[in-house]
């Protein structure tokens, strides 16, 4: 689509900041406007919008979004949503419009609980993991092309959440990928600590080692530093993975020839669930997913094609593949 390259032209990308072995990029561009929608959490804290279950007897795949403020809520694709009867996280970018109720596609990430504790979701500090997010957004590209429903495959979300709770030695109770975070907090915080959003960064381009994993863009600085703490766990998470082997960081050329394989990849389009139009991209090596509204990109994410088998696409150990199997379907008969 036209405007997501030509935003993209407009960036600049700055010098990296790397700290072990994850890599940050920014994006910097000209924000003239005020932001005139909220984030998920600013409504939530000022009582203007809530998430709940759909109904008292819950519906995995779909929250309900009420905003009764008098301003869009924005809520981002891979944002984690913590309570009610399980917890979840949101399969695509939605700017809810001010005095509506919105239904919101998403996928569980926590298997085996299924009772309600309190009525309200919460966004919690961290997206998605990015590694995760990366899979379970092709999965959504792949059921809008076929279904035009935004499904993401949930077996493969929790055996992806199950393989990195073994890889990363958490015994989660409920298998809520918020213990795996939980088990690692201190080492997620020294990655959080050592990025800082600069004063007209709008996104980044993120790598783990010398591969570049993904980006991330906003319409507006002010976004991009109140998502930039989310953004960075959900990559160190994968990073601490793979500490102890870091042998090379990413160069500038690595970071650009990202992005120019982004604005080369083909846009599909479709009506959005709240205001805008909803964007899907697929290229060589590359794919992503955003928001566009009110003539500008609100938000635009984009991975490294997933490539191989489902013990791949975890980026895990193969050994492991028969006790995420077990698991899963211990979970599955649990629910």
């Amino acid at each position: 689509m036209q405007i997501i390259t030509e935003t993209l032209e407009t960036l600049t990308l700055g010098p990296p900041t790397t700290f072990l072995n994850l890599t940050l990029f920014p994006l910097s561009g000209k924000c003239d406007y005020g932001r005139n929608y909220l984030t998920l959490r600013e409504a939530i804290r000022a009582g203007s919008a809530s998430v709940r279950e759909v109904s008292e007897g819950g519906s995995v795949p779909e929250l309900t979004l009420e905003n009764r403020g008098q301003k869009p809520v924005l809520i981002l694709e891979g944002e984690e949503l913590i309570g009610a009867k399980q917890n979840r996280t949101a399969n695509v970018t939605i700017l809810a419009p001010a005095g509506k109720t919105v239904r919101v596609p998403v996928t569980c990430v926590e298997a085996g609980r299924w009772r309600y504790q309190g009525r309200d979701f919460t966004p919690s500090e961290q997206l998605h993991f990015a590694r995760g997010r990366q899979n379970k957004m092709a999965s959504v590209s792949r059921s809008m092309q076929r279904t035009g429903a935004r499904h993401a495959n949930q077996g493969e979300v929790w055996e992806d959440i199950a393989a990195k709770s073994v890889r990363m030695n958490v015994n989660a109770p409920t298998s809520a990928m918020s213990d795996v975070y939980g088990a690692h907090q201190t080492r997620i915080d020294d990655y959080v600590g050592a990025f800082k959003a600069d004063a007209d960064q709008q996104g980044a381009v993120f790598a783990i080692g010398d591969r570049v994993e993904g980006m991330e863009l906003f319409d507006c600085q002010q976004t991009l530093a109140e998502m930039l703490p989310k953004l960075v766990r959900s990559y160190a998470i994968d990073a601490i993975e793979s500490v102890r082997g870091h042998r090379a960081n990413p160069t500038t050329a690595n970071a650009e020839a990202f992005l120019a394989q982004l604005r080369g990849a083909d846009f599909e389009t479709y009506p959005a669930v709240g205001e805008g139009t909803e964007i899907r991209a697929n290229g060589a090596g590359v794919m992503g997913a955003g928001l566009v509204a009110q003539d500008r990109v609100v938000h635009f994410a984009a991975f490294a094609a997933p490539v191989g088998t489902a013990g791949e696409r975890g980026h895990g150990n193969p050994d492991s593949d028969g006790i995420v199997r077990m698991r899963t379907r211990r979970w599955r008969m649990r629910g």
